[in-house]
């Protein structure tokens, strides 16, 4: 570094950086009080000093995810004085030849969005410049939902660790080890469903119904149930002629199983449909 550029680092330092760690940081590091062993009081501009310099860059993470100061803090920076902070400390640590972890790098941070640009006034009336496209559930969503549930809801949630936001428009292939996994889960929990139904049309038979009646009215409350509809009448009668053909060759309860499963295994079921209608003006999908 050049002796102008020094001495635009110290002044710096001196006239932004120390007056900036004063107000918000020796507070609670300090000489008086220590969270996590840290002072930042005799932090100097220069980081020739290893120990130093990792407490620089310590520094950088935290007010980078806002996590300094605190949320019980008296006094909080504006976004500028955070952001010409920030960047001193890259610039010095980066004339310093000292490379800066970066832990929006890191997995699980990539899709990291910072809470004022999601819930800011300002960007509540923005639009989402998206065209409609589906989206495909994983094995392990689909397990989550169907297990133990008597009850299975659509759409499926997909996998959000963390509650972070996820982009998976890339993330699933529908190959064939997809399909067995998705398969096998629909019928080991519809194989469940259908037992539990045997009692209800027992139940409907005991008050007259017949044992057509009684099935079809097991497939609808299963409809009802995955996809929050009806099933059409076409519908109805193929999924009757399946259950009648599976109960005739395997027996009583495999055709209603055959059934639910094949209700879980539907298209409009495995994927969210993100808008149907005509682009507008914009380009964007209702």
């Amino acid at each position: 570094m050049s002796a102008v550029g020094s001495a635009a680092f110290g002044d710096e330092f001196k006239d932004r950086i120390q007056p900036f760690l004063k107000t918000y940081c020796v507070a609670c590091h300090g000489p008086e009080k220590q969270k996590g062993k840290i002072r930042v009081d005799h932090l100097t501009a220069s980081m020739s000093d290893r120990k130093e310099a990792e407490i620089w860059s310590r520094a950088l993470e935290a007010i980078e995810f806002g996590e300094m100061p605190s949320d019980k803090a008296d006094k909080f920076p504006t976004k500028a004085e955070a952001r010409f902070v920030q960047d001193w400390i890259a610039r010095t640590l980066d004339q310093a030849g000292l490379e800066v972890e970066e832990r929006k790098d890191k997995e699980g941070y990539g899709n990291l969005v910072s809470h004022e640009l999601l819930f800011a006034p300002a960007e509540s009336k923005r639009t989402i410049d998206v065209a409609a496209r589906l989206w495909r559930i994983s094995p392990k969503a689909l397990a989550n939902t169907v297990r133990g549930a008597r009850i299975v809801s659509n759409p499926f949630a997909l996998d959000k660790p963390h509650g972070n936001f996820r982009d998976f428009k890339g993330k699933y292939s529908f190959n064939s080890l997809m399909a067995e996994q998705v398969t096998e889960l629909a019928l080991a929990h519809s194989l469940k469903e259908a037992q539990n139904a045997r009692k209800m049309i027992v139940v409907l038979r005991e008050k007259g119904s017949s044992i057509d009646e009684a099935n079809q009215e097991a497939i609808k409350r299963h409809y009802h149930h995955v996809l929050r509809r009806s099933p059409t009448e076409k519908e109805m009668d193929a999924l009757m002629a399946l259950l009648k053909k599976v109960d005739a060759d395997l027996g009583v309860p495999r055709g209603l199983q055959a059934v639910y499963a094949s209700i879980i295994l539907q298209p409009e079921t495995l994927f969210r449909f993100e808008g149907t209608g005509d682009a507008d003006e914009e380009g964007l999908v209702a």
